[in-house]
């Protein structure tokens, strides 16, 4: 759940977590993703998280990490909005971040906050701010790799 520019949104059952390997990082990084929900202003919100960088337990900085990642690490969180099918853009943070509270072979739990804008390819580049505040998640994690993982170290 979280608030979604002041409005509640709930990802329903449609949240879940999922391991991808990244071949340059040699390690398991981690999705997330949440349903769609339509609020007041008729458009549904799609909220999502990716983590590239080696999957654990902590807080991971959107665009303003005080300590960098390495070479080929990154935070993003992004919303897609749709107007019925159509998807009507998409924004992606500039600032905010994920803290991943409990990790297990199976689940996770944490919190997170961001500000999205629109992508400067979008025919509505820069004008829609997306705010996300008070996200929590408790969710189930899959491994959607070919690469096993034996759960955080």
């Amino acid at each position: 759940m979280a608030q979604v520019n002041s409005k509640e949104w709930h990802a329903g059952d449609g949240g879940h977590a999922q391991l991808e390997y990244n071949r340059d990082l040699q390690a398991h990084t981690l999705r997330i993703y949440g349903g769609s929900m339509q609020l007041p202003d008729g458009n549904s919100y799609e909220l999502g998280i990716y983590i590239n960088h080696p999957v654990s337990a902590g807080k991971f900085y959107f665009n303003t990490n005080p300590t960098p990642f390495t070479d080929n690490e990154w935070a993003n969180g992004y919303a897609i909005v749709r107007r019925g099918e159509t998807t009507f853009y998409t924004a992606n943070s500039i600032d905010g971040f994920v803290d991943i509270t409990s990790l297990t072979k199976e689940s996770l739990k944490g919190t997170f906050e961001y500000t999205a804008v629109t992508n400067w390819s979008s025919t509505h580049a820069g004008g829609d701010t997306i705010k996300v505040k008070k996200g929590e998640f408790y969710i189930w994690l899959s491994n959607g790799s070919d690469m096993p993982w034996d759960g955080p170290k």
